[in-house]
């Protein structure tokens, strides 16, 4: 997969779980992820594809947490 691609795809990743590290934007919808640093999200994503991880039984919780991301 191209490098392109995979940012393409952590961008959406990120967009479809609702992460985001904008205070207000979290503080205005409780459902959000709100993280330290959005950067690090999308670097883990793009090194799981990397790798080939399957993200098949692993929640969002548990995705941030094995990177060791900030989040709320």
């Amino acid at each position: 997969m191209k490098h392109e691609d995979m940012m393409q795809k952590a961008w959406q990743f990120i967009k479809d779980c609702g992460i985001t590290e904008n205070k207000k934007e979290h503080e205005q919808n409780d459902q959000m992820y709100l993280v330290k640093n959005i950067y690090k999200v999308r670097d883990a994503y793009c090194q799981d594809l990397e790798n080939s991880y399957s993200f098949e039984d692993e929640d969002l919780p548990g995705f941030l947490n094995r990177h060791g991301i900030e989040w709320k």
